[in-house]
């Protein structure tokens, strides 16, 4: 398992802190010795199972107060690290 911590200067701090948490949280659940970047196509690469997503919807939900609707858990928000990062960011407001 590889962490890369990834920020971005265009955007918020919050919107980075929460790719940052994302990214390790996901990278401590993939098999070890992938890689895992807040690009990487978490579908495509088979990294994420309903485990795992899951897992994210708890962690998201007690570590953000954030409660995720059915509607939330789809492909377009589960691809990578970013996507999730932003519906978080968008339903933290």
């Amino acid at each position: 398992m590889t962490f890369e911590s990834q920020t971005r200067p265009d955007d918020p701090p919050s919107l980075n802190g929460l790719r940052n948490d994302l990214l390790n949280f996901v990278s401590g659940r993939v098999p070890e010795g992938e890689s895992v970047t807040v690009e990487t196509d978490l579908l495509e690469t088979e990294l994420l199972d309903s485990l795992l997503i899951m897992d994210l919807v708890a962690h998201i939900e007690s570590a953000y107060g954030v409660k995720l609707e059915n509607a939330d858990i789809a492909p377009r928000h589960f691809r990578t690290v970013d996507s999730l990062a932003r519906l978080v960011a968008e339903r933290r407001l």
